[in-house]
């Protein structure tokens, strides 16, 4: 029979060098939902990366670029993934998200009577996420900043069950007191959350909302 590997032994020792991809494409079409999604130009690129112990502390720069259904996403990070810590860091840049396509995506999913149809609306975000583990019982950093903007918002919903003051001389009727449907609009021409602070693993969270105009 072959040898069989040593469970308590240490892993390979390796060492890569110049790991890409380039103008690659991914689509990808749901029958069942009946949708299509496309990731197009893809550049996907990591410089070196290597557990040998010389090499332990050296950041590790993976990069990927893309297009995802015509929105532009860049992620660029630093990270050592060999360390005790697995201290790491990434830049997240995604801009001109259409939100008509991400309702689209999300709308079965939605109860059927709170699915909106999304006239307009683009959202932009700037996000830096950080991550350290820590000898248990502490729970590992996790920590999110940055900003997220939506612009030309443009939401409808058709019969959306809402809770409306009953109409006068129906205090006595209780159909009259309980949800109702109404057609509902919401129009928004900028709404930006910036100062974004959270560490989700702590529970912790601050978010402030600037530029806001209707």
């Amino acid at each position: 029979p072959p040898p069989q590997p040593d469970a308590g032994g240490e892993p390979a020792k390796f060492a890569v060098f110049n790991i890409a991809l380039q103008d690659s494409r991914i689509q990808f079409d749901d029958q069942v939902l009946q949708q299509r999604h496309v990731i197009d130009q893809i550049e996907l690129g990591v410089p070196f990366v290597a557990n040998l112990p010389s090499f332990v502390d050296a950041e590790v720069l993976p990069a990927l670029s893309a297009r995802v259904d015509g929105s532009q996403l860049k992620i660029a990070g630093e990270t050592l993934p060999f360390q005790q810590s697995k201290r790491s860091e990434v830049d997240l840049h995604w801009q001109g998200v259409k939100l008509p396509q991400v309702m689209e995506a999300v709308q079965p999913f939605l109860p059927a009577t709170l699915r909106p149809l999304a006239h307009g609306g683009e959202i932009a975000a700037d996000v830096k996420l950080t991550f350290e583990a820590r000898p248990a019982p502490e729970v590992p950093k996790l920590g999110i900043t940055g900003q997220v903007a939506l612009t030309g918002l443009d939401l409808a919903w058709s019969a959306l069950p809402v809770a409306l003051p009953a109409p006068a001389g129906a205090a006595g009727n209780a159909a009259a007191k309980g949800p109702r449907a109404a057609d509902v609009h919401v129009m928004w021409e900028r709404l930006a959350f910036e100062g974004i602070d959270a560490q989700p693993l702590v529970r912790q969270a601050r978010v402030e909302i600037g530029r806001a105009h209707v």
